[in-house]
Order: C-alpha cells, then structure tokens, then sequence
C-alpha cells in the first residue's frame, strides 16, 4: 500500500461519504418534531406526528476551519494528487480540520400517550460524518521530503510528527424510541435510547510516532516509537504484508457494492452499538426558558469485515545512499521508494482482521431564551408555564416573538467544535414562523442561518439554511449546511 494511496482513501472517504454537526437552526424551533431530536427534554406542541418516509428530515453539511478552503481553490478539474497540491499551498495549520455529515430519516412517529405528560416517538435513520485533521507536518515530508525548506540541502534530525494524522468516518444506522416527561409546570425531561448498526467505518486515531534524517557515512532514515493503525470495517481493502508489493489497483473498488453497504444500516453487517441522548427544559417563568440535552453517548463494536492496518515497531531504520527529495508527480516518486523498500521487506505493515470498539462524538447544546407572548385560543384551560397536560387538551396556537442564545460543543477526535448563536424567532399566524441565526464557531464568525416553518392543514413543511452568505455560490464558501423536511402534525 503506498503512501499517497492511503492518502487517497482517507480522502475518498472524506468526500464521498458527505457524513459534528452544529444544528443551531432547528435546536429549540418551536412546533417541529425535530427538535426532540436534539434535546429529548423538549415540549412537545403536537398530540401527534408522522414523518413523511425519507422526507421527514434531509440534512447535508461540510465544512473547513480555513476559510481558504472553497472547491474553486481546491480543483483545476484534474486529478486529486492536483487537488492536494492545491490545498497544501493554502498554508493551513495543524489546528484545522474538516468535517461532512449527512442525515436521512426513514421513519420518524410520535403520539402523547394516556398519561398526556408523557409523549412517545420513535424511528430509524442513517447518519454519515466524517472528520479530518490537516497533517501538516506528515504533508510537508510528502511534497518536500528532507529538504522542507527547498533550499537543495537536507534537513538533518529535523522531525515529523505522526501523531497529528487524525481522521473518522462512518455511515451507521440509527434506531431509537424517546420520551419526553412534563415533571411539573417547570420542568421537562427527556431521553432517548438509539441502536446502532455500523456499515462502514474507518478510524486513524491516537497515531505516534516520529521521523528524521541521520548522516553518518550515508544517510539513514530513521523511525521512532511508530504505532500507527488505520482500522476500517466495510470496504474492500486487501491484505498487507512486508513484501506483499500489492497496491489498490488491484482493488479497483474500494466498496463492492453499495447496495450491501446500505444493507448494513439495517444490522446486516454484524457491526452493532447502543447509545442514549439525555435532554430537559426548565421554565424559570411564563417568559424565560432555559434548554439544555447531551447527545451521542455511543458505544460501537465492529467485529465483521474488518481491516486494521498496523505501522508498528518501536524503532527502525532505512538506509539510504540519497536524501528524499520527491518530485513532480510525488506519488511516482514515493511509489518507487516504498517498492525499493518492501521488496526487501524492511517496511514493518501488516494487516490484521480483528474486532475493534469505538465511541461516537458527544455533542452538548445548551439555550437560553426569552419569549413574549400573545396567545390566542380556540379554548381555554392553558397554564401561565405553558403545562403541557393543559395544552394536549386546549386546541390553541400562539403568536410569539423570542429571542435568545444557544452555545454547541463537539467532542471531535484531538479537537473542540464549538459554536455559539444568537437567534430571534417569531410565529406570525397559525400557518408560519421563522427563526434566524447569527453564528460564530470554527468556521466563521460571519454565519447567518435562516428557518421557516410552514403548517396547512396537518401538513408541516420546514427548510433550513445556514451560511447565507454563501448558499449561491457554495463552490466559494468553506462552509455550508441545508435541512428541509416534510412531517404530519396532528395537534
């Protein structure tokens, strides 16, 4: 396996899977099932909902931490070794990343059950994220090799650290029944239980290791304390071994066959997992409401279709009559070097096909608001707090104004990402409401977000939107995310 091939199937992996997720639009928009979603401990406004299948929620979003980052500065509409040349020569950071999600309900129900405190819903849905750290050091020896600073002479004992190459990806199946409980007219609470079933995975995680350059007589490169391993469950890797001499092309697919992929989200992969969401709503008064859920306590196993591949040994060397110094194409050069080594077999990669566990990516929300209302009923028997008792009985919609703060944490692998957004949001009849956003987070702090919601008849229509200043010319915006989705809401 030569090393800008394992670059090329992070990167596949990156990209095609469209898989943290900041959600700071639907978190808290009133009257939509989604937001249980996002914080189990959310009031429920319906006695009923059904999702319409595959339309109920639709979410895409990529993002980069540097701003740079945009498909126009990326691609010249050649090769992907032209397009990580293009983003090296942007100068990012070993502090960037990159992020996907995508997110497709198939079902999603929920209904109040006798005990009108206590709503009930349900459903499956497939989720896909991806996360990469910018190995900036690990890229510097690919285009440059020993002479980093291109001055013609090596770098001696000047070294490369592995342990900043970090990147997840994954496609799972997500199955989960929640609850949402009014404990009094200031109190709700929720949770959610979810089963996993893992399709696809890949993980480069808790990496060491370090290079450099020695001369003594001839030059001697050497390896330090490497424990590298990318294991991955689902794809159609091949087996690795000190002279194994084999390279992806003679795997021209990486998957063979995405129908038995999609199987995979329905527990025909043998790959299984548990988790929890944990939410609540607390009503200081009729105006002040505070929010807060903690999502994605997940455990997975991965234990079919697995490949692990292992760059392994305390300490090695490689001796060397010439310094490295790639040049143009680059994966030529290091394919050349790697088979000059490995028919030797002085490269110490082996592949293993064992189980392996991994975590998910917690993720915190908390909100703040304020809303001022002016109700207006059909009936009457609604509490000052909004009881939720009283309201699953009370056939009522409000028109409200509010406004307020919101803040999102995500546990990445080695990374934070963090938002915080201030939004307003107004219902201005029984049909309408909207909410808009103002964001700072990693990738900007200029990221204006828009959601409308729309009711006729029992027929809900919402789509969301952040970055507008962005969203027409995405190929020029690093970063980007669209929901829309179409619910049946009974009242």
């Amino acid at each position: 396996m030569y090393p800008k091939r394992i670059l090329n199937i992070c990167f596949f992996l990156l990209t095609t899977s469209l898989m943290a997720q900041n959600n700071q639009i639907l978190y808290g928009f009133d009257g939509l099932p989604q937001t249980l979603m996002l914080n189990p401990g959310a009031v429920p406004k319906m006695d009923k909902h059904f999702g319409v299948p595959l339309l109920s929620n639709v979410y895409f979003q990529f993002g980069v931490t540097d701003s740079d980052v945009t498909y126009n500065n990326l691609s010249n509409g050649t090769d992907g070794e032209s397009d990580l040349k293009n983003l090296y020569d942007l100068k990012l950071s070993n502090s960037d990343f990159f992020i996907a999600n995508a997110q497709v309900e198939f079902i999603n129900v929920g209904f109040r059950l006798k005990n009108p405190d206590n709503y009930l819903s349900f459903g499956m849905y497939a989720d896909a994220k991806a996360f990469g750290k910018y190995p900036k050091s690990s890229l510097d020896l690919f285009f440059f090799g020993d002479d980093k600073n291109n001055d013609g002479s090596p770098d001696i004992n000047k070294r490369t650290d592995f342990s900043e190459i970090n990147s997840v990806g994954e496609l799972t199946g997500v199955f989960h029944v929640g609850i949402s409980k009014n404990i009094n007219d200031r109190w709700q609470i929720g949770g959610r239980l979810k089963l996993l079933s893992g399709s696809l995975n890949y993980n480069i995680q808790d990496q060491k290791g370090q290079y450099s350059l020695d001369r003594i007589g001839q030059y001697t490169h050497n390896f330090e304390d490497m424990q590298i391993f990318l294991r991955s469950s689902g794809f159609n890797l091949p087996d690795l071994y000190p002279g194994s001499g084999l390279t992806l092309g003679d795997y021209p697919s990486i998957l063979d066959d995405w129908n038995e992929a999609l199987s995979g989200l329905f527990f025909m992969s043998g790959n299984f997992g548990v988790g929890i969401d944990l939410g609540l709503t607390h009503h200081f008064d009729e105006h002040i409401t505070f929010t807060a859920s903690l999502l994605d306590l997940d455990y997975m196993k991965y234990s079919k279709n697995n490949v692990t591949y292992t760059f392994s040994q305390e300490n090695f060397a490689l001796d060397d009559e010439a310094y490295w110094d790639p040049v143009p194409p680059e994966e030529d050069y290091w394919d050349n070097i790697f088979e000059d080594f490995d028919q030797d077999e002085l490269i110490p990669i082996e592949t293993l096909r064992t189980e392996y566990n991994t975590g998910r990516n917690p993720k915190l929300y908390t909100g703040l608001k304020y809303r001022n209302n002016n109700k207006h009923y059909r009936t009457t028997g609604h509490s000052v707090f909004r009881n939720v008792r009283s309201m699953a009985n009370t056939d009522m919609y409000e028109i409200y104004d509010e406004f307020g703060i919101q803040t999102y944490t995500e546990f990445l692998p080695a990374s934070v990402q963090w938002g915080a957004t201030a939004f307003y949001a107004k219902s201005f009849n029984p049909y309408l409401s909207m909410k808009m956003t103002y964001t700072a987070d990693n990738f900007s702090y200029t990221n204006i977000g828009f959601g409308l919601s729309t009711q006729v008849s029992y027929f809900n229509l919402f789509i969301a939107a952040d970055n507008l200043i962005g969203i027409f010319s995405p190929k020029d915006s690093n970063y980007q995310s669209v929901q829309v989705g179409l619910n049946i809401i009974i009242p």
